[in-house]
């Protein structure tokens, strides 16, 4: 699968990740950072204690580290969720349920790319 083809199974935008990065080996090197990246495990740690405030800044950052590496998808999906927590919405599973897919999506192209396995 090509750089290309992965943003395109994740609902990313690649000519936008090109042009900010000016060149696909930069961008290889931030999808292989993303795998490392802990945004999303911390957002789920932080709702399951019922931290709203941190929840709500924890869906923040994986907005901005999304938004920042073009996955478009998980970008909107983390925005949405930030919004709802943001509203006081009591019950955000279904907008975590969004990020939850999305980020698995963006993380199964981005191994499939990098030829790594699952974990």
């Amino acid at each position: 699968m090509t750089i290309e083809q992965c943003y395109q199974a994740m609902g990313g935008d690649y000519a936008q990740m090109l042009r900010r990065t000016q060149g696909a080996h930069r961008v290889r090197k931030y999808l292989e950072m993303f795998l490392k990246d802990d945004s999303f495990a911390q957002l789920c740690r932080i709702l399951e204690q019922g931290d709203r405030e941190e929840a709500f800044q924890a869906a923040i950052t994986l907005k901005g580290v999304s938004g920042n590496l073009s996955f478009t998808r998980l970008c909107d999906a983390a925005s949405a969720l930030a919004e709802a927590l943001h509203q006081g919405q009591t019950d955000p599973t279904p907008q975590l349920e969004q990020v939850r897919q999305a980020y698995q999506d963006t993380v199964d192209a981005i191994r499939l790319c990098l030829e790594l396995p699952e974990s």
